[in-house]
């Protein structure tokens, strides 16, 4: 099957989509096929719905996601954790202590099985990532 890509190039390539009809149907038929991914049609009925109304969110990462935590103060300053993501939070449901702070949260449950929220913008998909970006931090200090 060939990508999202080479089909939507191939479609510009004649004509921006206009041109021998037959062909071009075939191409837009394999391109909606190749997105859509056997997604049922009642189910991409639902997503197109939420996308007019402004309720379709596209999450950073799949919950199940195994990701690598550091904060940057505290007593775990420097400390890289991983978590699984468990849901998400653009609320500063911990309290006033985020005021004035990004208010993205990825959940997660500590160690005690309670949910924690961890700010997104510190939580990578790989170890070697955290790490270069709490050494970056650390570099930033020391300036």
């Amino acid at each position: 099957m060939r990508t999202i890509s080479e089909i939507k190039a191939d479609i510009a390539a004649n004509d921006g989509g206009y041109g021998d009809e037959p062909i071009v149907v075939s191409r837009w038929l394999e391109y909606y096929q190749t997105i859509t991914n056997s997604i049922p049609l009642d189910r991409l009925e639902q997503i197109c719905e939420a996308e007019r109304e402004g309720r379709a969110v596209v999450l950073p990462y799949p919950i199940g996601t195994k990701l690598y935590y550091f904060n940057g103060e505290g007593v775990l300053k420097g400390h890289i954790q991983e978590i699984t993501v468990h849901g998400y939070s653009e609320s500063a449901w911990q309290g006033s202590m985020n005021k004035g702070k990004d208010h993205r949260f990825i959940i997660c449950h500590n160690s005690y099985n309670e949910p924690h929220a961890y700010q997104i913008r510190n939580a990578y998909p790989t170890r070697e990532q955290a790490e270069a970006a709490l050494q970056k931090e650390a570099s930033h200090e020391r300036d």
